[in-house]
Formats: structure tokens, sequence, C-alpha cells
């Protein structure tokens, strides 16, 4: 992969300060190990998206994201369907795909793993014909995403993952929870919020959903059936005991086709991003995305 040519899309913004100021020195690094090295930051969402695709059209053949995964989603978003590389660094928030691939969350740690890593196909799920390689949903989960973005950035910067624990505190008692009309595969269910997986999600060293890979072919869905904060705090604490499968206040189905619709206004989250609001629907991709993955991490 030395020799392919390469571009360095970089989030400058994403991430907590000690991620962020690493930034420099990661540079200088990957420029000494790829001599074609192309860099470009972002400044504004939709960016990523861009690079990545002027990239393609001058032949870049590996695109290497440092930033979170609202970033990387958006390289997932342009690289689909073409003979392109992924690699990623974890300079994010959650940095749940870096986690997820078995990534360290030590840059440049994570960055000998990309150098020396492995490539395999990973296939992503869709929203509304957006791709998504990691979690998507509707509800509250996409409320907090919405709310921590437009109001609280410095927080977000500061805690990373936390500050959605924290406004989730914040804004919970404000969100109504309105009833949701979710179809799995045909069959239909009512509940308050959903939450869709194409990966397991690590969370330490616990997994939400273990039956699940990047590399496998069905998609995860949580539905919550019971109302209000009290439910997703249930939730939380089942999950660090591992019993969230088997709560009777939320469910867990493997399937391949998901719908969802709503009498009220239920954003809309894909990778920690708010894209629309409902009515959605989630299905399996068809083609595959070259990522590279840490050596016996597969």
């Amino acid at each position: 992969m030395r020799e392919l040519k390469t571009l360095l899309i970089i989030n400058p913004n994403s991430g907590p300060f000690h991620r962020r100021r690493n930034i420099p020195k990661l540079m200088k690094r990957l420029q000494a190990h790829f001599p074609s090295l192309e860099i470009a930051f972002t400044k504004k969402g939709g960016d990523a998206l861009i690079f990545a695709k002027n990239g393609l059209e001058k032949n870049v053949k590996l695109i290497l994201c440092a930033g979170g995964d609202g970033t990387i989603n958006e390289v997932v978003n342009a690289i689909y369907g073409t003979d392109a590389i992924l690699g990623i660094l974890p300079t994010g928030t959650g940095n749940g795909l870096a986690r997820d691939a078995g990534f360290s969350m030590d840059p440049f740690i994570a960055m000998e793993q990309l150098i020396t890593g492995t490539l395999t196909s990973v296939y992503p799920g869709l929203v509304n014909e957006k791709l998504f390689l990691l979690v998507s949903g509707a509800g509250f989960n996409a409320y907090v995403a919405q709310q921590t973005d437009q109001n609280y950035p410095r927080l977000k910067k500061l805690t990373g993952f936390l500050s959605y624990l924290i406004v989730a505190q914040i804004t919970g008692l404000r969100y109504p929870f309105p009833l949701i009309l979710v179809t799995l595969d045909g069959r239909n269910h009512f509940c308050y919020g959903l939450v869709v997986l194409k990966s397991s999600i690590k969370i330490g060293s616990l997994k939400l959903a273990p039956s699940l890979s990047l590399q496998s072919n069905q998609l995860g869905v949580f539905l919550f059936k019971k109302k209000g904060l009290y439910s997703l705090f249930r939730f939380m604490i089942s999950f660090f005991f591992q019993s969230h499968l088997r709560h009777p206040h939320f469910s867990f189905y493997l399937c391949n086709e998901v719908t969802a619709t709503s009498n009220e206004s239920v954003p809309v989250q894909s990778d920690g991003e708010v894209t629309h609001s409902l009515p959605a629907q989630w299905n399996l991709s068809k083609k595959g995305i070259q990522m590279i993955f840490p050596k016996g991490k597969l």
C-alpha cells in the first residue's frame, strides 16, 4: 500500500483536545511512510465527502481518515462502489468504528496497526440510501446526537463519548418519546425508539450485539417498548451486566429489512450524525468496501 496514491482527510475539530493535539505528529509520520500523501482539512460537515470524491477523480486509491465516525461515514459514502481502500485513525469523540475494528485508542499505535494491517471487505447498512457502518436509529438516541452537536459542541470536544451521556440527562425530560411503528422483515411492532446496528458496538470490553460484526450480513435491531428515561436507564444498567438481550423492556432482533414511521416528528441518525426524520427504511448493502484492519483482529 505504500506505493498507492494516498489522501489523508483530517477533521481538526473532531474529538477531545488530547487526541487532536497529536495530529501534526501523525501527519509527519504518515508523510514519511506514504511518499505520495495528499492532505485535506475539513471545515464543515460534507467536506470529507467532497474531498474523497475529488480524490477518486484524481485516481487516489487509499483514503485515510483522521476524525470521528461522522467524518468516516462521509468517506464511506463517497468510496462505496469503487476499488478505493479505507484506513482510519482514532481522533474522534467515540471512535466506535476504530474500537470495533480492534484499533488502539492511542493514535500512534493505531497508525502502526494501520501501516501493517490487512485488507478485508466490510458491508455497510443503508438507511434511506445513506450508508452506515456502525449504528443508525430513530428516537431518543438521534435526539441526543442532535442536541449534543447543536447545543453542546464544546462539551463534546472536552469529554468525548461522555458528553452523550451528560446531554441525555440534561435534555431527556424534554423529549416526548413519540410512538413508532416498526416493521421487521414484514412483522409489525410498536416502540418508542429503535437502534439499528451493523456491528457489535464495543464499549470497553463489552459488546452491545455480540452476534454482529462489520463483516456480517444481517442487521441487529433494539426496540425500546417502554416509554421514558427510566427504560433507557434500565437498558444501560442491564448492558453493563450483559443482560440487555433478554430484558422485557427492550427486544433484540436480527433481520434484513427495517421500516419505521410515526405520526410525529422523530429524528434519525446515522453513525452519530442526524440526517433526516422518519419515515425511514434500513437495508443491507450489496457491495463491500475494502478496509484496513489491524493484524490478528479479524
